[in-house]
C-alpha cells in the first residue's frame, strides 16, 4: 500500500482486481480466463466501487490501474480498456489512447473512454474515428455503458466500430 494509491503497487502501476461474483458464475467450474477482463483507469473512488460491483454482477473481471502505462496494459492483456478521459496528473486519456494505438501489442484492444467533457464527442469525433474508440459522456446510463462493452467484447478485435454516446 502507498500513500497515493488505496491498493497495492505491482510493477510501476497500482492495481486492484475485483473477482467475478459467485452469482454470476455458471454451474461449471470457474476458469478465470473464461471471463472477460476489463482494465479501468477510472480514478474516482465512488465510481470505481460502482463499476466493480456492476462488472462483477455481469460476470466480468475488472482491474483498476492508477496510472497510464502501455507496458502494464500489454502485461495484463485485458479484453477491454475502460479509459478515464481526464487522465492522471498531466497525462490525458487522449494521449494515453494514442500511445495504446501506437503500440502493436495494445493497438487492437477495444477502448471505451469515459469523459466529463460535455463537448468531447463533437471536439474529438475525427480523432476517435482514427483511434477506433468509443466515447461515453459522464454522467452515463449504466445500460448504455454495458451495451457498448458487450458490443466491443463480442466484436473481432480488428473491426471495432466507432460510436459516440452522450447521456
Amino acid at each position: 500500500m502507498t500513500d497515493t494509491a488505496p491498493w497495492p503497487i505491482v510493477g510501476n502501476v497500482s492495481i486492484c482486481t475485483y473477482p467475478v461474483r459467485k452469482e454470476a458464475l455458471p454451474l461449471a467450474p470457474p476458469i478465470a480466463q473464461a471471463y472477460p477482463h476489463i482494465l479501468s483507469t477510472e480514478d474516482d473512488s465512488a465510481l470505481r466501487e460502482v463499476l466493480a460491483a456492476l462488472f462483477a454482477d455481469e460476470g466480468y473481471r475488472v482491474t483498476f490501474a492508477a496510472t497510464h502505462s502501455v507496458d502494464e496494459v500489454a502485461a495484463l492483456a485485458p479484453d477491454l480498456v475502460l479509459l478515464d478521459g481526464q487522465g492522471h496528473g498531466c497525462d490525458s486519456g487522449w494521449a494515453f489512447l494514442g500511445r495504446l494505438r501506437a503500440d502493436p501489442t495494445t493497438a487492437a484492444v477495444p477502448v471505451v473512454m469515459l469523459t466529463a467533457e460535455s463537448r468531447a464527442a463533437d471536439n474529438h469525433a475525427g480523432h476517435l474515428a482514427e483511434l477506433n474508440a468509443v466515447l461515453i459522456a459522464k454522467p452515463f446510463d449504466i445500460d448504455d455503458l454495458l451495451d457498448q462493452i458487450r458490443e466491443r467484447l463480442d466484436a473481432p478485435r480488428l473491426h471495432h466500430s466507432l460510436t459516440t454516446i452522450s447521456a
